[in-house]
């Protein structure tokens, strides 16, 4: 097989020969954002909880199962993938530990895909912020930084959590999207982008919440893109982009009225409380 590396012609990208490649790509995988050891689905209410000791070596698959499910995209006709994974599995141990024994499996994985002739786009992934809040992405010790406590958020519905949820298989249908208009995340998101003007007096080792937590977010990231450029044969051949962050949300940035429910917000299944309400429930008042 011949060299990888794209190159950009205008709108279109060319290899090595000068052919336009079309780039044909799908999403590997939704199991990724879950933790391999122990293994943690979402309606798994055991050791849920215990965030800080959980490993995602063999996500989104194992390297032994690699060769099935590469061989198989491949003979469907893609070329591109995008390859999810999370903050949670970079540093879920704690600020600045990062798993260095994900991230070499990340690059054995990396490098089959090499072999199989994929390019790949590297997207760290969340859904309304974390497992804790009912999807996935950063790490437990995120919410405690923003003053919540994740064990609290079934009683006031803070976060719907499948995890958490009475009847975990009578959890309802796509409410978890909801999550990003309750309380958890509306005060975690509003703290990532906004700290500094909603919560000037939230200082973590002497920075405001939200540069404590774009630090921790961004400098993991380059963690990983760093360890992916020592690898020396990945960077520029299959790993050939980064996504910033699926699916980011404002918080309470720009609300007009946290007395209403805006007019933009079309999806209400479930409560749908106002985030005044929220706020009120979360602090113990209803």
């Amino acid at each position: 097989m011949g060299p990888l590396r794209l190159r950009i012609d205008g709108r279109t990208f060319r290899d090595d020969r000068n052919r336009e490649v079309t780039l044909h790509g799908i999403n590997v995988a939704a199991d990724a954002k879950f933790p391999a050891r122990p293994d943690q689905p979402s309606h798994v209410a055991e050791d849920f909880f215990e965030g800080d000791k959980v490993s995602f070596v063999g996500r989104p698959f194992s390297v032994g199962e690699a060769h099935v499910h590469f061989s198989r995209l491949k003979r469907w006709g893609y070329n591109a993938i995008r390859y999810v994974f999370t903050w949670e599995a970079i540093e879920a141990a704690g600020p600045g530990k990062y798993d260095e024994e994900w991230i070499q499996h990340t690059i054995s994985l990396l490098r089959l895909a090499k072999d199989y002739g994929f390019h790949i786009f590297m997207d760290p992934h969340q859904d309304v912020w974390s497992r804790f809040t009912g999807g996935s992405g950063a790490p437990m010790w995120t919410i405690y930084a923003c003053g919540l406590n994740p064990r609290a958020f079934d009683v006031t519905e803070a976060a719907l959590v499948q995890n958490t949820y009475p009847e975990p298989q009578n959890f309802p249908k796509m409410i978890w999207a909801t999550n990003y208009t309750r309380l958890a995340c509306q005060v975690i998101f509003t703290c990532f982008f906004a700290g500094k003007d909603f919560a000037p007096k939230a200082i973590i080792d002497g920075k405001n919440i939200q540069d404590y937590l774009q630090d921790h977010y961004t400098n993991a990231c380059k963690h990983l893109a760093k360890r992916i450029h020592e690898a020396g044969d990945l960077e520029g051949d299959v790993v050939i982009g980064w996504e910033s962050m699926n699916e980011p949300n404002r918080g309470l940035i720009g609300w007009p009225d946290i007395s209403r429910i805006p007019s933009e917000q079309k999806l209400q299944k479930g409560t749908s409380p106002t985030a005044w309400q929220a706020i009120l429930t979360g602090s113990g008042r209803s």
